[in-house]
């Protein structure tokens, strides 16, 4: 399969059955649930370790950080911002015991190298939340008194939390992959549409539904978390097409 595909890195996907280990079957569907929500693509086995690829991405694979199982799932994302294709094959696994106990993968230390980079995002949206959720309850205050004063204060608290959680995901969570004068303007087109998307189902849930404002707002902030991440993952921060292997 792999030399059909000299391009691409391909995967030796495990086909999960009846005698796959219960922590075998949960660890690689929520590392897949996560994989889909930061990158739109779809692997049926993320943890495998059966990848075949060309000999020229050598240099270009030694580049990425990480150890163990979290450089697999590095490795995977580190694919998608450099366009190379993720070809998938099935195959066959045969597990020794209930348990798989000559794996050696640790339940909580992995998973959390694993999930590195969405946690991290969490980190950083949940430390700009938390910016624009007091920003909000200080302004909506102070601005009692203003007609559209719920407006008034989102916009404003969300301008504020934009310009933190821009630097955070910028240096933390894609350390850097390009300067800030490539990212700037699409990160503020993102954030002028979170915003509108924002203030709008802000609007809808206080004014329409009748739910109190403070509330509607952290409601509103989870349903807008997965498009962020999503739009940034892929658009804003991805890397240059070319800057990956030249096979």
């Amino acid at each position: 399969m792999a030399h059909l595909h000299p391009e691409a890195v391909v995967l030796g996907v495990r086909q999960f059955g009846p005698d796959t280990p219960a922590r075998s079957q949960i660890g690689n569907r929520l590392t897949s649930a996560l994989f889909r929500a930061a990158s739109h693509q779809k692997l049926r086995d993320t943890q495998t370790g059966l990848r075949a690829f060309s000999i020229y991405m050598l240099p270009w694979l030694v580049d990425i950080a990480g150890e163990r199982y979290e450089y697999e799932m590095n490795m995977l994302f580190a694919c998608g911002r450099a366009h190379i294709p993720l070809v998938q094959t099935p195959v066959h696994a045969v597990y020794l015991d209930a348990r798989n106990s000559t794996s050696h993968f640790c339940t909580v230390r992995d998973s959390v190298r694993i999930a590195k980079t969405f946690l991290k995002f969490s980190i950083s949206s949940l430390t700009g939340f938390a910016a624009d959720y007091l920003a909000f309850l200080i302004l909506i205050r102070l601005t009692a008194a203003l007609p559209y004063h719920v407006l008034i204060s989102n916009v404003a608290a969300r301008v504020l939390s934009a310009a933190l959680n821009y630097q955070m995901n910028r240096m933390l969570v894609f350390e850097g992959r390009k300067k800030a004068s490539e990212t700037l303007l699409p990160y503020a087109a993102l954030a002028l549409g979170i915003l509108v998307g924002n203030s709008i189902l802000l609007m809808l849930f206080t004014n329409t539904l009748g739910i109190p404002a403070a509330a509607a707002k952290p409601l509103t902030e989870v349903l807008l978390f997965l498009i962020s991440l999503s739009v940034q993952s892929l658009v804003i921060f991805r890397s240059k097409k070319g800057e990956g292997p030249h096979v």
